[in-house]
């Protein structure tokens, strides 16, 4: 997912998006139940779980996704959060990504909170796109890797 995009490309297409906003507004969001437009049209084809499912939004991945259960940090985040690649970025204060790792060291991962999550996930984000955006020649780097790449085809001339 690193380099994906959502594209929900049904829905620019202009025919549909007149008789959308063609429905009467009983249809739209009836007491905040959304897509209920989709879940009728869909109702015989889908499972009742999903008909009548919650929204639910898209997480970044936890804190779990770095560390295993027994705390130890991923190669990622030793390579990206250590005090030596904080200060060389210069976006985080040192001390308090090296108090948050602390508190990670000592906590069941479990029971670490929203804010601790999001933070870590943030920092490793930013701290990845420093190392592979603005230190990076990313020019000469493609051209070293496109180096690397065959192309083989199963067509004989």
């Amino acid at each position: 997912m690193s380099n994906s995009v959502e594209g929900r490309f049904p829905f620019l297409d202009h025919e549909f998006a007149a008789f959308a906003n063609s429905l009467p507004q009983r249809f739209k969001i009836p007491g905040l139940k959304d897509k209920l437009v989709f879940r009728e049209a869909f109702r015989e084809m889908l499972p009742q779980k999903i008909c009548h499912r919650p929204k639910f939004a898209y997480q970044a991945p936890e804190i779990r996704a770095f560390f295993s259960v027994d705390r130890k940090r991923s190669d990622l985040v030793d390579e990206h959060l250590n005090p030596s690649a904080i200060r060389s970025a210069g976006h985080f204060d040192e001390t308090h990504v090296a108090s948050l790792m602390k508190k990670i060291d000592r906590s069941n991962l479990d029971r670490l909170g929203t804010r601790d999550n999001m933070a870590i996930v943030q920092m490793l984000s930013t701290q990845i796109l420093q190392r592979r955006i603005v230190e990076t020649d990313i020019r000469k780097d493609a051209e070293s890797q496109l180096r690397k790449i065959t192309f083989r085809t199963r067509i004989r001339h």
